[in-house]
């Protein structure tokens, strides 16, 4: 009778506990949900290696071979809108995101970054955007999205392997993720 009596009290005791943790984790797990909506995430990459130096060339095999590297990276990540200069290897580069993500590639001019920037930002606010560029576009669109002139210099013109990650916070909090690939 004892025994039956002390397996009541101890699952009594693990209920209470349960609850007890249920009540203090709870209002977290509805933080984590609000801010994750809230959180703006942009994806900044210059274009993959070209076949050559002319105005407007394809990607080289490398330069493919590069694509489906940064494909890989991102082919879980849900992406909401995709952004690309209208030359050949800006949209080859981004092409194969858009398609695991039925996403048509909108076209985009740099003449005023902070003005494209802006535009985006709202209307893609919780969203994860792509935003496929060149060397010379990709830092200052960074450096518009972050309010600042953290990138001093273009890319180097025969450097393809950065990846810029910017998260935008509700309150306007920019985070910065420099990654190379």
């Amino acid at each position: 009778m004892g025994i039956v009596m002390k397996k009541r009290l101890i699952s009594c005791h693990q209920i209470i506990k349960l609850i007890l943790l249920i009540t203090i984790l709870l209002p977290f797990d509805h933080f984590a949900k609000t801010t994750e909506t809230d959180l703006t995430t942009i994806i900044l990459v210059r274009h993959a290696e070209k076949v050559d130096n002319s105005t407007d060339p394809d990607l080289s095999e490398v330069g493919y071979e590069r694509v489906e590297r940064f494909t890989s990276m991102f082919q879980n990540v849900p992406i909401d809108a995709i952004f690309s200069t209208d030359f050949k290897r800006t949209l080859e580069t981004a092409t194969p995101l858009a398609e695991m993500n039925n996403l048509e590639i909108q076209y985009c001019e740099y003449q005023n970054a902070s003005l494209e920037v802006e535009k985006w930002i709202q209307e893609h606010n919780g969203d994860t955007i792509l935003i496929s560029g060149h060397s010379t576009t990709t830092p200052s669109v960074a450096n518009a999205i972050l309010g600042e002139e953290h990138f001093e210099n273009n890319f180097e013109e025969s450097d393809y392997g950065n990846i810029l990650i910017i998260t935008i916070s509700s309150d306007g909090d920019e985070k910065l993720l420099h990654l190379r690939y």
